[in-house]
C-alpha cells in the first residue's frame, strides 16, 4: 500500500510525468535505431537480383498489410484491457501509444515496448498500477492464444491425425476459452482475446503468402497450407517467451526452419523466413508511422480519458 501510494504521488509529479514522457518516446526512437540495424542486417543476406518489380509489390503489399493489421487489431486488444482494469480512453489514444512504443521491442531485452508503454501512460495521467496489469495480460493472453495454434501443426507430425479433425479441435478449444473467459472473468477480456487471435492468424498467412511467392509453382510437399501458417505462429510464440532476444531474433527463425524445412525446400524455406522477418520489421515501422500520423492529426486526443 505504501509502494503504491508513493508511485501515485509520483505519476501526478508534473516533473515526472515530463521525465517519463521523454524517456517512453527515447525508447520509441531508440528502437528505429535498432530497425535500422536489423533491416541492413537482414538485407545483405537476400539476393535481389532474382525478384521482379511485381514481386517487390507484393512483397511491399504484404508488409503494408501486416501494419495496417497490426495498427488495428493490437490496440484494440489492448484497449478492452485497458476498460476491463477500469481505464477509459479513446481507441485514437490506444493505438497511438501502442504504436508509438511499438518499435522498442527491438532493443535488446524485449521488454523496452512495455516499459515504453508504461512510461507514456503514467505520464498521461493513467494510473499506474492498472496501467501495468493490462500490459502484463496483454502480453500472457496474446501468448496464449498462440498456443492454440500448435494444435494446427499436429497433423504434420502424429500420424492419423487429420487436419479437418484438428481444424475441429482448435476451434472447438479456442470457442470453449473464449466463452469461459467471458463467463467467469471478462467480456472486454475476450474481445481482446478474439482480436489476439485474428492477429495472430494474418500474420502466419502473411507468411504463406511469402512462401507461396518464391514458389511459383507450388509448395507441392503435402504439407498443409494451415501448418504453415501455425507453425510461423508456434515459432512467434517461442520467440516471445524467450527472454532477452528483441522481438524473437534469430529463436524464431531456428523454430521455423526446425518445423518446416522437411517439407519445404531448403532454399525457398531460408529465402521466406529472411523476407518474412524482414516484412514484419517493415509492418512495425509502417504500424509506427501510422500513429505518428494519427500524433499529428489528432493532437487533441493525445491524452484524452473519456468517462
Amino acid at each position: 500500500m505504501v509502494f503504491l501510494n508513493y508511485f501515485k504521488k509520483l505519476a501526478n509529479n508534473a516533473n515526472v510525468k515530463r521525465y517519463l514522457s521523454w524517456a517512453g518516446m527515447g525508447l520509441g526512437v531508440l528502437g528505429v535505431v535498432f530497425i535500422v540495424i536489423k533491416l541492413k542486417q537482414y538485407g545483405g543476406q537476400v539476393d535481389l537480383s532474382q525478384f521482379t518489380v511485381l514481386n517487390w509489390l507484393a512483397f511491399l503489399g504484404l508488409a503494408l498489410l501486416y501494419g495496417v493489421i497490426s495498427w488495428i487489431l493490437l490496440p484494440v486488444a489492448w484497449n478492452n484491457l485497458l476498460k476491463h482494469f477500469g481505464i477509459s480512453v479513446s481507441l485514437v489514444w490506444a493505438m497511438r501509444t501502442y504504436g508509438l512504443s511499438q518499435l522498442a521491442k527491438y532493443v535488446p531485452g524485449n521488454v523496452f515496448h512495455l516499459a515504453s508503454r508504461q512510461a507514456i501512460g503514467v505520464s498521461a495521467g493513467l494510473p499506474g498500477w492498472p496501467l501495468a496489469k493490462s500490459t502484463f495480460w496483454d502480453l500472457v493472453l496474446e501468448a496464449i492464444s498462440g498456443v492454440f495454434f500448435g494444435i494446427l501443426i499436429l497433423p504434420s507430425f502424429v500420424p492419423g491425425f487429420s487436419a479437418l479433425f484438428a481444424i475441429i479441435v482448435f476451434v472447438i478449444a479456442l470457442l470453449g476459452y473464449i466463452w469461459a473467459v467471458a463467463h467467469w472473468w471478462s467480456r472486454q477480456v475476450s474481445y481482446a482475446i478474439c482480436a489476439y487471435t485474428l492477429f495472430l492468424a494474418f500474420t502466419g498467412i502473411v507468411f504463406v503468402l511469402v512462401t507461396l511467392l518464391l514458389t511459383p509453382s507450388g509448395l507441392g510437399t503435402g504439407l498443409p497450407i494451415v501448418s504453415i501458417c501455425s507453425a510461423y505462429v508456434v515459432a512467434w510464440l517461442v520467440g516471445l517467451v524467450t527472454p532477452g532476444a528483441p522481438a524473437g531474433a534469430g529463436v524464431r527463425e531456428l523454430v521455423l526452419y526446425a518445423l518446416l524445412h522437411l517439407w519445404i525446400p531448403q532454399t525457398e524455406l531460408l529465402l521466406a523466413i529472411v523476407l518474412g522477418r524482414i516484412l514484419t520489421i517493415v509492418g512495425d515501422v509502417v504500424f509506427y508511422s501510422l500513429s505518428l500520423v494519427m500524433n499529428r492529426l489528432w493532437p487533441g486526443e493525445r491524452f484524452r480519458i473519456e468517462p
